[in-house]
């Protein structure tokens, strides 16, 4: 059984390599373009904004990875919301507001997000896997869904290997917190259940010095966060019935079932996130009975006001 429990906390004096984005943009009066000062930019789900300035530019840092509503509002405009706006560790989001002059309370202008075919701020060459990915993929670790990436193979003994080079060349992050084996130098990511993760940054060339020992690569996971609002996840899958069906017997029985759970202990105060997964397989001779738990824990706290 693997437990992993983390603590974090939202603020701008602590931070993890490739964990956390950026916001940025600006924010203009529509009709006539001209910037628009002290326009609050909140992040809908989290208690993160900030205003703007003279030129009607803005900044939220250390935003956690993730898909985010991002809401401006400022007294005599209709507010306006951007859905669908996802940051990436390491990276900057750019946006733009355009409000409209109102007299009385006007109706909310909702926009989704584009993003954008170029980044312009990425040195690297990376490839990013989303939490919606993984749930597409036909995969059951982080390991099997990096092979499926330009560059990455895994080995018959699971070991993970980048741009031909050997496994212990690949440094591999949760969080910030390094996972290749001390002895070995391999990584490994098994114990991390699925649902825990909001992205996979897969850089292979070009990362920066934060990421020591790195030769052929390095693969940087990031956890779900919690939010305002409470979500979950379940997913349960066996290989009971198909054989069963076929062939009359079920020479191999194999359960899984993974479970996330997310949201707010004080509302824009602290936050949790709670992930596993139980596998049974029962093998396909008797007395092959295995299982494997794994478990994940993140509490965030929001220590400042803002």
């Amino acid at each position: 059984m693997f437990f992993v429990v983390l603590v974090g906390l939202l603020t701008p004096f602590i931070l993890y390599a490739g964990n956390t984005g950026k916001i940025t943009g600006t924010v203009t009066e529509k009709e006539i373009g001209n910037p628009l000062l002290g326009v609050n930019v909140i992040i809908s789900e989290m208690a993160m904004g900030a205003a703007t300035d003279d030129n009607g530019y803005f900044i939220i840092l250390n935003v956690p990875a993730g898909l985010y509503d991002i809401r401006a509002e400022m007294i005599g405009y209709s507010a306006m919301t951007i859905t669908n706006v996802r940051v990436s560790g390491d990276l900057t989001t750019n946006i733009k507001f355009a409000l409209i002059p109102t007299v009385v309370e006007g109706e909310e202008i909702v926009v989704e997000a584009e993003r954008k075919l170029i980044q312009m701020d990425k040195t690297d060459s990376r490839r990013t896997i989303t939490s919606d990915d993984l749930k597409d993929m036909a995969v059951t670790s982080i390991e099997e869904a990096v092979a499926y990436t330009a560059g990455g193979v895994e080995d018959a003994g699971g070991n993970l290997h980048l741009r031909g080079g050997r496994a212990s060349e690949v440094v591999y992050q949760f969080e910030g917190i390094q996972l290749n084996d001390p002895l070995t130098g391999n990584p490994n990511d098994s114990d991390i259940p699925i649902m825990a993760v909001a992205e996979t940054n897969i850089i292979t060339g070009g990362f920066g010095a934060e990421y020591g020992n790195a030769q052929s690569g390095v693969i940087n996971v990031t956890g779900r966060e919690g939010r305002n609002t409470f979500a979950g996840d379940i997913r349960y899958s066996t290989s009971n019935g198909v054989s069963e069906t076929l062939t009359g017997e079920n020479p191999h029985n194999f359960k899984a079932t993974e479970f996330f759970l997310s949201g707010p202990i004080l509302k824009n105060k602290a936050f949790f996130s709670v992930a596993g997964e139980v596998n049974e397989d029962y093998g396909y001779l008797p007395n092959q009975f295995s299982n494997l738990n794994n478990y994940t824990g993140k509490l965030s706290w929001n220590i400042t006001d803002h």
